[in-house]
């Protein structure tokens, strides 16, 4: 039995004999006891059976967990926190005690803490501590029942529950924790109820009295209650399975609206006066008579204070959205009365409640539109009404800004409602919150950036959803429209009134944009947009003012034009600002052409950003010209014809200019209107021309290449009505189906000329050729697929007959295999080909390309192989995938593909296409597996990451096949047994477990880290003699003294505390916890690092008692390091989490699949200090080849014809970092004044860095990962593990560290400095080290061999009679 505190022991005794009472009711009145005890004790033996459900597992685990956090804590100095930890102590203990006297008892499980709990809730001698502490854990245990169990016991628990909530201010010390706890438990009994049993939660009295306690405890005074009863309602009216409709939504809303009457009523101010002042007890720490105060100060709040009005709003901001519309129209009227009291919190607070329950969610152009939300037009012109006779003073900033949010919620809804009238109200809101929230006129706007934030998104909104069609066309035939107004407005604010916005041009430029974006589309179909002739005038001032050399708001006017050009098309907005990058001459425009304009070649980057649906001839009709010219004019400065110099710094700006018109052409790809007008022969020869012979731009017009086809693609696929995709975006479904079929034409003509530029190109730039040759492939008929691959299998055929591999090794002066410019034979083009035709080709041709990649891997070529591998495991995973198969034959496939050699390189993907193969291995063939073990187990070896990937999914793959059953024939395995034996998992393990038996250490090694990952995957499969038979042989090899052997069997005893049960460690942990301190002895702290995180995990599951039992004496220091380093780790967290005491561990999985987590990963205390010092890293950055570079600004496009872009041309020359002023002065200390604190000497330096050796051991905690031999990193593709070589740096620095750790062994010892050579004085080697004075060193005495010269110096050497032997200069006598 448990021994602790007296209520504990208590509370241990009454839950034993309960327990005993219950199992014996159920036993002697089985068909006459209550229906609950027998539910109990079926569900109970449910939960203890050995066949348990994989969700029950799941819910134990995490019961585990969870209680795991509140155990320790039973010696803690908090009371609440103690007293909860004794409880669940004791509980356990009699539990455990119960299941070890009864052999039907199996673990505690969910259900068993829930009866123990609820007996004693339910208990009437129970006092009021352990009551709280069962409340408490019943909170955390019942989420991880079965909510079967949890809805038979419900009206038990709500009733045990309903009591504190009842009473929020008992006499308990402890009140405020026991009703968020009952609130977490009403909550979880809450949302398991079925939507089913509807009728149950609006008609018992149980539930409706439980929700209202609910609903009061919204009002309390207390902090944490209230919002600990807000998120309850708030999670129970927002459950999606009942879709918004919730029983208790109606009831909830009807109780908010009665309680802001009362408060409205109330005129905000309480009719209970306080009966006494307050006083505060020095001596016991806490005020007198606190409980009744409190009780006070919550009748106060329920009889009407303004304070309740705030709580209940919040609230209803949290739940507004999650409730019927139809049931917050009561709330409306009694929400617009709250405002005339004066209050301005609760008027902030009312406004926010209003801003959330009209706010609609709405998109601008959406494709997919839903109907929008119906509401009751005159409820918000009523509101509207309302808001507008009441509006804040100008100088009022903290009502100001939720005035003009509600305002914008109001107006948006109105808008979706009655756009007419909503219209009729806009021009006059619009010019009156111009000048209350973004006018210098306006003190709020001067003063408050929260103000003009909100002035400024309700004219968005304004500008977006309010303005109809007739009204724009109004506009744009009249001056004296009231849109046109508006316009001007906006205008007026950058022209003539610019001073009166000074301070929000920003603001007004976002309006600006706003309004552009809502007149981009045309009235009428093929018209123009109206943004063009109404808002290019103001367009054409903001690109004035953005040249201008002092303007700040470059970002924002750059939105504007960015909006421009989406809005009104590029045709369009460079008719109105030409680019003009050349002058009459030819040369760069810096000076400014006919009309005085400089050049706007900042113009380009927002081209590229915004340019999508327009028309491709523009392209082709003006930039492509331009582009040209400026090829001209860079050719002109390279080689200049009148004699001059050359100008090399012209030529770079000409390239960058020429480079940013072609990265233009994807956008005008990008949903194009003229693909079958605009794309000609003559542009698609002019395309590839330009594909060949200029790199730079190639990756530009491959993509653009491909958006042609994806976007055309996607029209046709479109469900939006054809007359909405005509008016929004110019074409249709019928227009995508023409252009397609224009560009299956021309397609021809494009692959022709990719194939050629493929065999041309270095393999590693073929990336966006392979993928614009895919695309294009993919809109081909079947005769034109079959045409091709018919051409790409002639071409192979041709080039194998000729192909010898020794003949293309590479001589003195090209470039090697690896290199980036080496361009690779025929032969393998032509398989790169085979690859990207794979998903295409099918029936004969896929027989045929299956025949070639066969013949393809008896070449003894690597290169070509791994190709060859590829294209088979793509094509036997694809749709001629079984034809393929069964003409074959599975089994004779794998048979052939084991005969074959593996060359190096071909490792993953031989082995991918094993992995195709093995889930369709036919019953009577799985010996052929047994064969493929040893080469999935050496394929966790492989170098190559991707390599190891395949080699463990192909092992589990093998395992789930073997699971599915079927018949090994073992001598297909290559053993002399002739047996056949049934295949399942264990089965499977045993054919992996042979490998333990090779005669390499590598082979060894991979198949303990092969067992690893089976472990991880099947350990639920293995029995548990076999289980224990692994641990204990994973033991034996831990005792080799190889360290690879002993590598792989650390990660084995990692996975297998994670992923086995407690007890099935437990077994073996007298001989594993050994067994892992002589690791450090054996190989010299070789793998020091694993063991620690090793035992680390170890006693955090078992516990430091469990644990250091089995530790020998001179071991014990590392048991007492660790729990050091844990409980600075939790300091450190407290202190970086402002004095919280527990935190969760945060995950690292940086990229890691979770076995690799489970392997790799490390839960050490110190983790975070070596994120941090990883982190702080500095990065080494990668420089062009080139010798010259622009060097861009980040704030702004650079404008390259601008004189000053000349300084920005620098060189490829790595200057050294110039000291900046008070550089130094950084690293010394400040007193309070001010003033700089030196220290003068080591010793206080010394002092000063005493604190920071936790930051130094998490330093050499980082520095053994990066450079030990064991080292890995998480720096690989997908954020994987990187392991470090095995080399004579990295054993070196291990010895460097394992020396410093022998200097510093203690348990407190600091790491070892380097002390500092200081000046050494004349004599100081005979002074004596414990008594003052000097003493005799080898026979000499101190005085009779020092020259005074020594002393004086070479240049003073004729006064050294004059001086001391100190070397002060003698006093005169």
């Amino acid at each position: 039995m448990y021994s602790g505190t007296p209520n504990a022991q208590n509370a241990a005794l009454m839950l034993n004999t309960w327990l005993k009472q219950i199992v014996e009711l159920s036993e002697s009145r089985k068909k006459k006891s209550c229906a609950a005890v027998a539910f109990f004790c079926s569900a109970a033996r449910f939960v203890m059976s050995t066949d348990v459900v994989s969700s029950a597992d799941e819910r134990r685990a995490g019961l585990l967990d969870a209680l795991g956090r509140i155990r320790h804590l039973k010696d803690s100095k908090l009371e609440n926190q103690r007293a909860s930890a004794q409880l669940l102590v004791a509980i356990e203990a009699t539990l455990l005690e119960r299941a070890a006297t009864d052999s039907q008892h199996a673990e505690p499980g969910p259900t068993q803490y829930l009866l123990a709990l609820e007996s004693l809730l339910n208990s009437e001698s129970t006092n009021a501590d352990i009551l709280a502490s069962s409340i408490y854990l019943l909170s955390i245990v019942l989420p991880y029942v079965t909510p079967g169990v949890v809805r038979a016991k419900s009206h038990a628990l709500l009733s045990a529950v309903a009591v504190p909530l009842a009473e929020p201010h008992g006499a308990s010390e402890n009140m405020n924790a026991r009703l968020r706890a009952s609130l977490s438990v009403v909550e979880t009994l809450l949302s398991i109820v079925p939507v089913q049993e509807r009728a149950t939660l609006e008609r018992e009295r149980t539930w409706l009295t439980v929700w209202d306690l609910v609903l009061n405890l919204c009002m309390d005074a207390r902090p944490k209650v209230r919002r600990r009863a807000h998120e309850v309602v708030a999670h129970i009216l927002g459950l999606p399975t009942w879709e918004h409709a919730h029983p208790y939504a109606e009831r909830t809303m009807a109780w908010a609206a009665r309680t802001l009457h009362s408060v409205a009523a109330a005129r905000g101010v309480s009719s209970t006066k306080a009966s006494h002042k307050v006083e505060f007890d020095k001596q016991q720490g806490k005020a007198k008579h606190a409980r009744s105060a409190a009780a006070e100060r919550q009748k106060r709040a329920a009889d009407g204070a303004a304070s309740t009005g705030i709580w209940v709003c919040a609230l209803l901001q949290m739940i507004v959205p999650l409730v019927p519309m139809a049931s917050t129209t009561p709330l409306v009227h009694e929400l617009l009365t709250l405002p005339a009291l004066q209050n301005p919190y609760l008027t902030v607070s009312v406004y926010d409640v209003f801003a959330v329950l009209f706010r609609t969610p709405r998109t601008e152009a959406s494709l997919d539109v839903s109907a929008p939300v119906q509401r009751d037009v005159t409820l918000l012109r009523h509101t509207l009404d309302a808001l507008q006779s009441n509006v804040p003073a100008h100088t009022d900033l903290q009502i100001l800004p939720a005035y003009l949010n509600v305002l914008e919620s109001c107006m948006v809804a109105y808008s979706a409602a009655d756009i007419e009238t909503a219209w009729s109200l806009t021009p006059a809101l619009w010019s009156s919150t111009l000048q209350l929230a973004l006018s210098a006129s306006s003190d709020a706007s001067r003063s408050s950036a929260d103000v003009r934030m909100a002035g400024r998104k309700l004219l968005q909104a304004l500008a977006r959803y309010c303005i109809p069609d007739h009204a724009v066309a109004q506009a744009l035939t009249s001056e004296d429209a009231l849109f046109a107004h508006m316009i001007r407005s906006l205008r007026d604010a950058l022209g003539k009134h610019a001073l009166r916005y000074t301070h929000t041009r920003s603001d007004i430029l976002h309006i600006l944009a706003s309004m552009l974006r809502r007149l981009r589309y045309p009235l009428e179909n093929g018209g123009v947009p109206p943004a063009e002739p109404l808002l290019m005038s103001a367009v054409e001032d903001v690109a004035a003012l953005r040249v201008q050399r002092n303007f700040d708001a470059r970002p924002d006017a750059d939105a504007v034009l960015g909006a421009a050009i989406s809005a009104c098309g590029p045709r369009a907005f460079l008719k109105h600002l030409p680019l003009d990058l050349l002058d009459q001459h030819g040369r760069p425009n810096t000076q400014g052409g006919a009309g005085g304009a400089r050049g706007r070649a900042w113009l380009l980057p927002l081209l590229r950003e915004h340019i999508s649906n327009t028309e491709l001839a523009h392209f082709v009709e003006e930039l492509v010209p331009l582009s040209e010219a400026l090829f001209e004019a860079r050719v002109r400065a390279e080689q200049p014809t009148d004699g001059s110099a050359p100008r090399p710094v012209e030529v770079k700006v000409m390239e960058a200019l020429i480079e940013q018109i072609w990265v233009c052409f994807p956008g005008y790809c990008d949903l194009c209107r003229d693909i079958d007008m605009a794309l000609t022969p003559a542009v698609l020869e002019l395309l590839v021309n330009v594909l060949r012979t200029q790199s730079a731009l190639r990756p530009a017009i491959l993509k653009g290449l491909q958006l042609l086809v994806q976007r055309t693609e996607s029209v046709i696929a479109s469900q939006v009505p054809s007359a909405q995709l005509l008016c929004q975006f110019g074409v249709d479904q019928n227009d995508g189906r023409r252009f397609l079929e224009h560009l299956r034409a021309m397609s021809g003509v494009l692959l022709a000329s990719l194939f050629q530029l493929l065999t041309e190109l270095p393999a590693q730039s073929r990336g966006y050729v392979m993928e614009c040759v895919a695309t294009y492939l993919a809109i081909l008929d079947a005769p034109s697929i079959a045409k091709t691959f018919a051409k790409v299998a002639h071409m192979l055929q041709q080039a194998l007959a000729t192909y010898h591999p020794s003949a293309h090794v590479p001589t003195p002066g090209k470039p090697e295999p690896n290199s980036p410019r080496y361009v690779p034979p025929v032969p393998h083009t032509m398989l790169d080909l085979f690859i990207v035709l794979v998903p295409y080709v099918h029936g004969a041709d896929a027989a045929s390309l299956f025949d070639a990649c066969m013949h393809v891997l008896q070449v003894d070529d690597s290169g070509l192989q791994k190709k060859a591998y590829r294209a088979l495991s793509r094509l036997l995973d694809g749709k001629d995938a079984a034809a393929l198969r069964a003409r074959v034959g599975c089994a004779a496939l794998m048979s052939r593909y084991l005969e074959l050699d593996v060359p190096p390189g071909a490792v993953r993907d031989r082995l991918a296409l094993f992995r195709t193969l093995v889930p369709h291995m036919p019953d009577d063939d799985l010996g052929t597996l047994a064969a493929l073990v040893p080469e999935a187990v050496l394929g966790t070896k492989e170098a190559n990451q991707g390599a190891r990937e395949e080699a463990y999914a192909l092992l589990v793959d093998m395992g789930h096949r073997m699971a599915r059953g079927g018949r090994i024939n073992r001598a297909q395995a290559g053993t002399d047994a002739q047996d056949i034996v049934s295949a399942s998992v264990p089965e499977y393990v045993m054919m992996v477990a042979a490998g333990l038996a090779g005669a390499s250490p590598r082979m060894i090694g991979a198949s303990i880290t092969a067992l690893a990952r089976l472990l991880y995957e099947f350990h639920r499969a293995l029995p548990d003699d076999m289980l224990t038979e692994l641990l204990t042989t994973m033991l034996v090899y831990l005792e080799s003294t190889n360290r690879e052997i002993v590598k792989a069997s650390l990660g084995f005893c990692k996975v297998a505390t994670l992923s086995l049960s407690p007890q099935q460690i437990e077994q073996v942990l007298p001989s594993l916890v050994p067994a892992l301190l002589q690791i450090r002895h054996v190989h010299k702290n070789h793998f020091k690092a694993q063991v620690r995180h090793l035992m680390e995990r170890l006693l955090r599951r078992f516990g430091e008692k469990a644990v250091s039992a089995h530790v020998d004496p001179e071991n014990q220091r590392l048991i007492a390091n660790i729990r050091k380093r844990k409980e600075r780790a939790k300091r450190r967290r407290a202190h970086a989490d402002g004095g919280e005491d527990e935190t969760e561990p945060i995950a690292r999985s940086g990229g890691m699949d979770a076995f690799e987590d489970a392997l790799y990963g490390s839960d050490s205390d110190d983790s975070d200090d070596e994120d941090e010092e990883e982190a702080a890293l500095p990065r080494r950055s990668r420089h062009r080849e080139d010798d010259t570079y622009l060097l861009e600004d980040n704030d702004a496009p650079m404008d390259l014809l601008d004189e000053a872009a000349v300084g920005a041309i620098r060189t490829n020359v790595r200057h050294k970092a110039r000291r900046q002023p008070g550089q130094e002065a950084k690293s010394f200390e400040t007193d309070e004044s001010g003033r700089m604190r030196i220290s003068e000497n080591d010793h206080d330096a010394d002092q000063d860095a005493e604190p920071s050796s936790a930051a130094s051991q998490a330093g050499r905690a980082y520095m053994e990962r990066e450079m030990g031999v064991d080292g890995l990193t998480f720096r690989g593709r997908g954020g994987s593990v990187k392991f470090n070589k095995n080399n004579k740096r990295t054993r070196a620095n291990e010895r460097m560290d394992d020396d410093d750790e022998v200097e510093s062994s203690g348990s407190n010892a600091l790491p070892r400095q380097k002390k500092k050579r200081g000046k050494q004085a004349i004599g100081s080697e005979f002074k004596a080290r414990r008594a003052e004075g000097d003493v005799q060193k080898d026979g000499m005495s101190p005085y009779a061999y020092v020259p005074l010269s020594a002393v004086a110096g070479k240049r003073n050497a004729k006064k050294a009679s004059s001086l001391a032997i100190t070397g002060k200069r003698r006093k005169a006598t």
